[in-house]
């Protein structure tokens, strides 16, 4: 085997490489690095987005740039509480009424 002859072959397999194929096998490594970056951004942001809607208790696939503000989430809680604190009031003075009845 002479020293040209000695450059196309590895030294783990003995196969014949081409030089295009040498040249192919780059291009095809920095191809899945590429995509794997990219997969990587997209996930991550739509990652992103879908914590988002989680943490704010909205449907997952939801506008995550929705103008719902904790203030206004908290206004209705706090309605919804009078309400219920109010009717739970209620149900107390007609028990204690019927009671001295």
């Amino acid at each position: 085997m002479d020293w040209k002859s000695r450059l196309f072959y590895t030294s783990r397999s003995r196969l014949p490489i081409t030089k295009t194929n040498h040249k192919y096998q780059k291009v095809t490594r920095m191809r899945s690095i590429k995509y794997l970056i990219l997969g990587l951004f997209i996930g991550g942001v739509l990652g992103t987005a879908a914590g988002v809607n989680i943490g704010r208790d909205q449907p997952i696939l939801s506008n995550p740039f929705s103008d719902q503000r904790v203030s206004t989430k908290m206004k209705d809680t706090g309605n919804q509480l009078l309400r219920q604190s109010g009717e739970a009031i209620e149900d107390a003075g007609k028990a204690l009424k019927d009671s001295f009845e």
